[in-house]
Parts: C-alpha cells; structure tokens; sequence
C-alpha cells in the first residue's frame, strides 16, 4: 500500500535493525541523508528493500570497513546510494543481475512546502 511517508523514518527503522551486526563486526555505519525527505510509496516495502541492501552490505564488508547511506533529493527524484568497502560485485554481473529483477521503482517525491 502506497502513502505519504518519509524517507528520514523509512531509514531509521532499517539502519536500526542493522546496526547491531555492524557494531557486532566492528563495521561503521555513516548516514548522510538529508532531512525532510517525503514520499508516496509502499513504507514497509521499501523498508525491506533498505534492510536487505544494508544486510548484505555489511556482510561482505571486512571487520573496520564502512557502509555509507547516503540520500538526497535531487531534481524532485530520490537518490540513495549504499556504499560499502566490501569485496564488491564485478561490474558485468551487478549489471546482468538488476536487469534479471526487473525493477519498477514505484515512489514519488512530496514537496515539502
């Protein structure tokens, strides 16, 4: 189910799920998302979507590595990058892999006036 929400809050909820097993391998988490970020979208879906990046970043990162959220809203589009200093996914097979999803982004950004 679509509906406003935002992105601060949809964030919060999934790093604070992760952070444990990152603090447990000595992984620092860096959060640079802008604030008052607003969107129509699936909240618990996108939640999810965060939760399992984030899990699998912090996976493959090596002990005293880092995991960077970063989110802005650029244009009247959400960006979000997760980036980590894991071992990484060839370029060929990340390519290969996001077109076999398939994915639809389904997520509007709300002015915040």
């Amino acid at each position: 189910e679509t509906k406003p929400c935002g992105f601060d809050t949809v964030i919060d909820h999934a790093l604070r799920i992760i952070e444990p097993r990152a603090k447990g391998h000595n992984i620092k988490i860096i959060r640079q998302v802008e604030t008052d970020i607003s969107l129509v979208a699936d909240e618990r879906a996108l939640k999810q979507v965060l939760i399992n990046i984030l899990t699998n970043a912090v996976k493959f990162t090596p002990a005293g590595g880092d995991v960077r959220v970063v989110a802005s809203n650029t244009g009247g589009r959400l960006d979000i990058k997760i980036v980590d200093t894991g071992i990484g996914i060839p370029a060929k097979s990340a390519k290969r892999s996001i077109a076999s999803r398939k994915l639809t982004p389904s997520l509007c950004l709300r002015n915040s006036t």
